[in-house]
């Protein structure tokens, strides 16, 4: 009997001891491994800096084109399908500018552009998150541009 009593309180000494070093292993480890998953995210969405886009069309929008060389995105006229580049990694980014954009552009109605990227790789995600960026950039400037043009302050819309 007595060595069935020491035999289970020496069992639940162990299991408390254990309980309390993984808990304080857990206290210490757990944010420091967390700190360093979020550094490692931060790491992959930083700057891009200056890119290469190739897009279909690029010749149908030269001041969409400037607006994104000035922005350090430098396009260039598509010699492939875009839509297979991307899909296969070969490109991180496609952009498609449809052959109606000049007259929708030029009678002040919405003129779309097709961004071509692939979510489940990180560098085309990030190359097109500053893609999408400066679109929506370039679409603000040239709403307020058409707002000046009709006598309307941008600041009152």
């Amino acid at each position: 009997m007595f060595y069935a009593i020491a035999r289970k309180e020496l069992r639940e000494g162990l299991r408390d001891r254990r309980s309390l070093a993984n808990g304080l292993l857990y206290g210490v480890w757990g944010p420091m491994v967390m700190g360093l998953a979020l550094i490692a995210m931060a790491g992959d969405q930083g700057e891009v800096g200056a890119i290469t886009i190739e897009a279909e069309g690029a010749s149908r929008a030269p001041a969409l084109v400037a607006f994104l060389a000035e922005r350090d995105v430098t396009v260039t006229e598509a010699d492939r399908d875009l839509e297979t580049a991307v899909r296969e990694r070969r490109l991180p980014v496609g952009l498609r500018i449809r052959a109606d954009y000049p007259a929708k552009f030029e009678s002040s109605r919405p003129a779309p552009v097709e961004l071509l990227h692939d979510t489940t790789w990180t560098e085309s995600a990030k190359h097109s998150a500053h893609v999408r960026a400066v679109l929506n950039d370039y679409a603000r400037a040239v709403n307020e541009t058409r707002l000046v043009l009709r006598g309307v302050a941008p600041a009152a819309v």
